[in-house]
């Protein structure tokens, strides 16, 4: 899907976002390379999927291992946090 059709998605996931600067991001780190200009319902599933098995890991192991379960969730934040290439 191109970005616009993911900001229509975002919008109806959030309705009371104000803007598109997060849903873009979000793409961004979806598509994971600043070439391409979409991102495929597969990616989109795969990556919430891998974010969230993350945290179930996570919720049924102890603290000592938190650091492994939380590197997929680390490196999706990383990522949004990225600068603008403005």
């Amino acid at each position: 899907m191109p970005l616009q059709q993911w900001r229509r998605i975002f919008q109806l996931i959030f309705p009371k976002s104000s803007n598109a600067e997060f849903a873009d991001r979000v793409f961004r780190v979806i598509a994971g390379s600043k070439t391409r200009r979409y991102i495929t319902f597969e990616e989109l599933i795969l990556c919430l999927h891998e974010i969230s098995e993350c945290y179930c890991t996570y919720a049924s192991t102890s603290s000592q291992n938190s650091s492994a379960h939380f590197s997929r969730i680390a490196q999706f934040v990383f990522l949004l946090m990225e600068p603008d290439d403005q």
